[in-house]
């Protein structure tokens, strides 16, 4: 494996950890945030909806960035 094919996946690896946490993988700072804002927005009930899909797109401008380095 060259350096260039080894610095790519390192870089690869610190950019998927914190990816993760901002989505809200379980056991992972973002999934705590995430379950103690909705338990704050019970009374409105399109709000968790759409934190929920901006994680999802979150998750998806991540992807695409760490697959074009």
């Amino acid at each position: 494996m060259t350096l260039k094919s080894q610095a790519r996946y390192f870089a690869f690896f610190v950019i998927t950890i914190p990816a993760l946490a901002l989505v809200g993988m379980p056991f992972l700072s973002g999934c705590y945030a995430k379950l103690l804002l909705k338990e704050q927005l019970i009374g409105m009930p399109l709000l968790p909806t759409l934190i929920s899909i901006s994680s999802l797109f979150t998750g998806v401008l991540l992807t695409k960035y760490a697959e074009n380095m």
